[in-house]
């Protein structure tokens, strides 16, 4: 999964609190984040995602934020382009997406969003 990010820091939280509870279903390898962050001062992204225990990658972005320059920095960095996912940090598609009754089936369906 790959996402920008700049002073988002509740969103990117809520996000990766439900990335955490993907993995804890699924595995913690069952994806891997890249980030592009343009210097976010509300929150250390870093630390974020180091606490999620999940596969990640911060790319620091320097600049006017731009949603283009960070996604292509990430895809850059992806190893097998077959495997990609664009979302933002403000889409909670996955915590709406589980319940407690739902028990998704591997792999886990993640749509792809905006881009």
């Amino acid at each position: 999964m790959i996402a920008t990010v700049y002073n988002r820091g509740g969103q990117l939280r809520s996000w990766v609190e439900s990335l955490a509870r993907v993995a804890d279903l699924e595995g913690p390898q069952a994806f891997r984040v890249c980030l592009a962050d343009f210097g976010s001062v509300d929150v250390n992204v870093r630390e974020v995602m180091r606490g999620a225990g999940i596969p990640h990658q911060v790319i620091d972005m320097e600049g006017e934020f731009s949603e283009t320059d960070g996604l292509n920095a990430c895809l850059a960095s992806v190893t097998s382009p077959t495997e990609i996912v664009f979302t933002t940090v403000n889409t909670f598609f996955i915590s709406r997406t589980l319940s407690p009754r739902a028990q998704p089936s591997p792999p886990f369906p993640l749509p792809v969003l905006g881009c």
